[in-house]
């Protein structure tokens, strides 16, 4: 326990050391200030590494001691000598340094303490990843509730407001725009009502617009996607004739370029004979 003990101490001392000449390394320009406080903070370092050395070689005689000790069969069975510290090389404080290696020293509580199954066991960590993403699902669902509750919150309030202004206003222009907007809100309230259906929310199902106003909106909404697919193919079998019709004529310029070829050829022939 006492190697334990001293050994720790020696390891916070050395990862403060190494800490504090990190901070060092990391800064400064170098003018004159700067660099009486460097020195003067390694001079600071220096008078800590006695400290550090003599905790070492503590930490080593106990190692002998322990040693000496299983070697006269006066250690309990199975004990094992902890690593002593290499002096040199000390303060790099490298991750595969003796320093980290507690081999003799907390072998009883290795021994009784069994691996954590979060630790060891493949099924339980499969179990926690698959538990944290049901509960980021969970969080998620939760969200596009609130979401959906939102946005049937600000259709309604956008409707009643138009419906009150469409009530107070006699100005056919005005009442023009208005009508406009409410069929831009009826085409958002098909969408949404279509996307949000299978949400679960705690509002009743209730948008604004009566269900022939939505009934109308569907229609115009179908007809619309209709327009757009026969354009689309039209424009799809314009672009396909057009290709036709270039083709056509690439074949034609290619049939008249092989015949005026022949032609050439039969009249070189003729010359050759005669």
């Amino acid at each position: 326990m006492n190697a334990l003990a001293l050994k720790q101490r020696i390891r916070d001392r050395l990862r403060h050391r190494k800490f504090e000449l990190e901070n060092l390394e990391r800064s400064y320009r170098k003018t004159m200030n700067h660099m009486k406080l460097e020195k003067h903070a390694q001079n600071q370092l220096k008078r800590k590494e006695p400290g550090i050395q003599t905790l070492a070689r503590k930490y080593n005689k106990l190692c002998n001691d322990l040693e000496k000790m299983i070697n006269k069969n006066r250690a309990p069975r199975g004990a094992i000598s902890p690593l002593a510290i290499e002096m040199e090389g000390l303060f790099k404080l490298d991750i595969d340094d003796d320093i980290w290696q507690d081999i003799g020293l907390t072998d009883d509580l290795d021994d009784a303490a069994e691996i954590p199954d979060w630790l060891g066991n493949d099924k339980v960590r499969e179990g926690i990843k698959v538990l944290l993403e049901y509960d980021r699902c969970l969080e998620e669902m939760q969200r596009i509730k609130y979401e959906r509750v939102n946005m049937q919150e600000w259709f309604l309030e956008e409707w009643v407001v138009l419906q009150e202004a469409l009530r107070c206003t006699t100005d056919n222009k005005v009442v023009y725009q208005l009508k406009e907007q409410e069929k831009r809100l009826l085409r958002i309230c098909v969408t949404w009502e279509q996307a949000t259906k299978g949400i679960p929310c705690d509002l009743p199902n209730e948008w604004g617009p009566s269900q022939v106003e939505l009934s109308s909106a569907k229609k115009y909404e179908l007809q619309e996607q209709v327009l757009v697919a026969s354009n689309h193919n039209s424009e799809e079998e314009e672009e396909d004739d057009a290709e036709e019709d270039k083709e056509e004529d690439e074949d034609m310029e290619n049939a008249e370029l092989l015949d005026n070829m022949e032609m050439m050829a039969l009249i070189d022939e003729f010359r050759t004979q005669h």
